[in-house]
């Protein structure tokens, strides 16, 4: 009895010491009772995570004595969170609930960054800010507030062409997704924003990269990449209408309508239309936009079909005025003649579909088809005709004429990714094909004066045509790996390759030795490297090292200022190859070897974030190694004649600032500094002297121009609800105009001052009232420019108002 006794005590003490160290416990379904297997377990700190076997039991060796929380996840069960103090002396008993798998919608996280985890810069614009910042207004505008971006409007208020810069970057170096989509257009790189108008209208959120980012596709991102994703199936059921009204004629008005049907359908429509006179002179625009949806919920899907597109029809205002015209009218419109306008549609096309194929792996495919169409008609004097196919030697006949110029464009494409939530982070793996295709052509309108030419034309006849083919095909492959629950890797690799093809068809003049195509393949292979560091609850430390290159653009292989529809004009390529036809006659000159180098950019990004209650600070410094930048006049033919090249080596370095914090009386107070030092540290550029001889041109240490050297923003909002008000200053620094650092070349510092005030009505209608004020202090500055012999400027707008009432039921 006393040996039973003492071997009862030891294998009562082995039992307390392996539930002393090791955590034990079995999970069960809440209903049937019955073991579940595959439930993802995970402790927080420090970091341990398992997964329960076929009876449903896990297991954690070596565990301290404390107190944890566990994580209990699983496929078709809701998630449960339970607190526990350990040790105890019997396992632990765990009961999920079963429930329908809850889809948020077809997100795009894998092109997103996350806070306090990805190593990049970035800011998160939620739709809450959207909504209130929105009134009608381009999204590069809306933008104005995002550290470090830069934004104007050519027509000098809030609807037209308007451009986005970052870092001192342009609009062709920003990469822009939409629902995971490239949107940049392939041949130029541009995104041409108003060609869909009021997107905002349904845009869910905004993430903007600064950098190199972490977008794993599409063209390659240098000053940084803008994700928007539109409405999904977990936004609430809705009919609303909105309208707007405001200064220089602006108006908007539309309605939405969300509605689920039969379970598991929902369907989202929008229709959208916007006017405005414009500010500049002859700068007015129409504009008519829809967005229509259609989701459907399974088990284990989601699938979404989104077409969405419009028309705009705006004025031409591309043009920057002399500086000493806008001193006698500040709305002054270099282009006079009143049909001078843009005129395009672009619909988009897109089917998603995500299959989670367990709660810790997914397969998204992402099919979509953009087609755009359109013209720009203007009026231009003493045109040699022979440029327009009507005479057979140059020089013949000038006329004043009026031109249109159309494009059609299809893009097709495909995005796969495979996306797997492993114990130590997540996998991204994927490929990225798109087929481009365009047909470029123009077309004779009107010939003034033509009674007295010998010559015949038709309204509608083609003078000149070309054709391009693109191709990407991407393999990319992203970890998001947590070393700790403190440390997080990131690295990627983007392998791509590319393909154009361009041709010059017969048309007018355009033949035989006029008659020019080419063929250019590019391969890129793009490593990024990051590492996150969170150093306590409240404060993270980051550092990203990325390399990107980009393919010069369709118009960077062509002439410095001429392009493919310009007659006798041959692109920047050094080898030449007559083709003849069967007949012996020429047939077109095919082109190899181009001047123009693929851009190259080594990103080193350093940044800190803190956030503890309702106090929000990041700080961070970029430096930006870009070699070959392209610009105008960057290098000489074999023949030394100055054409667009490369920049051997720039620089784009600096430091940006933003906070975010509460104060007393329900106020809120946020801002954002940046300081930029853009520079060639490497350029020698050809140019002409007024004999027409090429000079050299030393820029080495020379401003790059056309971006500000220092960017602010402050704002003030008030939040009790039902209202809303804020007032925010914007600081913009000196620009330059050119490369010279001609102190007589810039756009000087100033300051803008806007507020809004928002006014909610509770009830059914859910009334929303807004006025906003733009540019309260009345300020006339310019936004841009450059210098060609003189200062040419883009005007702002002066002080202007938008009325705006929103109802929702």
């Amino acid at each position: 009895m006393k040996k039973f006794t003492v071997i009862t005590a030891i294998l009562l003490c082995g039992i307390f010491q392996l539930f002393s160290d090791t955590l034990v416990g079995n999970i069960y379904d809440a209903e049937t009772k019955k073991p579940i297997s595959a439930v993802y377990v995970k402790i927080d700190n420090p970091l341990k995570i398992t997964y329960s076997d076929k009876n449903g039991k896990f297991i954690f060796p070596d565990v301290k004595d404390g107190k944890y929380e566990l994580n209990f996840v699983r496929l078709g069960y809701a998630a449960q969170k339970r607190k526990i103090d350990f040790p105890f002396s019997e396992p632990l008993k765990i009961y999920l609930k079963p429930e329908s798998f809850v889809i948020e919608g077809v997100d795009v996280t894998e092109t997103r960054a996350k806070e306090q985890e990805t190593p990049v810069t970035f800011t998160n614009i939620p739709q809450t800010t959207l909504r209130e910042n929105n009134y009608g207004q381009e999204i590069p505008l809306l933008l104005n507030d995002v550290p470090n971006v830069f934004s104007y409007s050519e027509a000098g208020g809030s609807v037209g062409y308007s451009n986005l810069k970052v870092r001192g970057f342009d609009q062709k170096h920003i990469g822009v997704m939409i629902n995971g989509i490239p949107l940049n257009d392939p041949e130029d790189h541009q995104v041409y924003w108003v060609n869909m108008p009021d997107l905002t209208e349904t845009a869910k959120d905004i993430q903007f990269q600064r950098g190199v980012g972490s977008s794993l596709y599409g063209i390659s991102t240098f000053g940084g990449s803008l994700n928007l994703e539109t409405s999904d199936f977990s936004e609430p059921e809705q009919i609303k209408v909105f309208a707007n009204y405001g200064s220089y004629g602006t108006m908007k008005f539309g309605s939405v309508i969300e509605r689920k049907f039969l379970k598991n359908f929902k369907i989202n429509l929008r229709l959208s239309k916007i006017n405005s006179d414009g500010y500049r002179d002859n700068s007015a625009a129409s504009m008519w936009s829809f967005f229509s949806n259609i989701s459907h919920l399974g088990k284990r899907s989601l699938t979404e079909l989104n077409f969405y597109g419009g028309n705009e029809k705006t004025h031409a205002a591309w043009y920057a005025a002399p500086e000493d015209s806008l001193k006698i009218n500040h709305r002054f419109n270099p282009i006079s003649y009143n049909n001078e306008i843009d005129d395009f549609s672009q619909p988009h096309l897109e089917l998603h579909n995500r299959y989670y194929l367990s709660e810790n792996a997914n397969l998204k495919n992402t099919f979509f088809y953009i087609h755009g169409k359109g013209y720009y008609e203007q009026y231009k004097t003493h045109r040699d005709l022979w440029e327009y196919g009507l005479t057979e030697n140059p020089d013949t006949y000038e006329r004043d004429l009026i031109r249109q110029k159309w494009v059609g464009k299809n893009h097709l494409g495909w995005v796969s990714q495979l996306n797997w939530k492993h114990c130590s982070g997540e996998l991204t793996a994927g490929s990225y094909l798109s087929l481009f295709d365009s047909d470029h052509w123009g077309e004779i309108k009107e010939i003034i004066t033509f009674d007295s030419l010998a010559v015949s034309y038709h309204p509608g006849q083609k003078y000149y045509e070309y054709t391009g083919k693109k191709r990407y095909l991407n393999f990319y492959l992203n970890e998001s790996l947590h070393l700790t629950s403190y440390l997080n890797l990131m690295a990627g690799l983007n392998l791509q390759n590319i393909n154009y093809k361009f041709a010059q068809q017969k048309t007018g003049n355009f033949a035989d030795s006029l008659l020019n195509s080419y063929e250019v393949d590019y391969r890129f292979l793009d490593p990024r490297l990051g590492i996150n560091s969170k150093l306590n609850e409240n404060l993270n430390l980051y550092a990203n090292l990325s390399y990107a290159q980009r393919e010069p653009t369709d118009d960077e292989l062509y002439d410095t200022w001429s392009g493919p529809d310009d007659l006798g004009v041959p692109p920047l390529f050094a080898h030449s190859d007559t083709i003849f036809a069967a007949d012996g006659s020429v047939e077109r000159v095919r082109w190899s070897g181009p001047y123009v180098k693929p851009e190259k950019l080594t990103d080193y990004e350093l940044g800190s974030e803190y956030l503890s209650g309702n106090f929000k600070l990041k700080l961070n410094f970029f430096l930006m190694s870009f070699h070959d930048e392209i610009v105008p006049y960057g290098g000489v033919d074999d023949e030394g004649n100055p054409i667009r090249g490369n920049a051997e080596e720039t620089i784009h370095r600096g430091v940006e600032f933003s906070y975010l914090t509460g104060l007393p009386f329900n106020l809120y107070l946020s801002g954002n500094v940046s300081y930029n030092d853009n520079y060639f540290n490497k350029f020698t550029m050809f140019d002409w002297d007024e004999n027409g001889n090429t000079v050299e041109k030393d820029f080495s240490g020379n401003k790059i121009a056309g971006f500000p050297d220092v960017l602010g923003n402050i704002k003030l909002v008030y939040r009790n609800n039902p209202l809303v008000a804020a007032v925010q200053l914007q600081h913009i620094g000196k620009q330059y105009l050119d490369n010279t650092e001609n102190e007589n070349r810039v756009i000087s510092p100033f300051d803008v001052l806007n507020a809004y005030l928002i006014y909610r009505f509770e009830g059914k209608s859910n009334l929303e009232l807004s006025l906003r004020v733009n540019n309260i202090l009345n300020l006339k500055y310019e936004t841009a420019g450059y210098y060609d012999g003189k200062n040419y400027l883009f005007p702002a707008a002066e002080r202007n108002i938008m009325l705006g009432v929103r109802m929702g039921f």
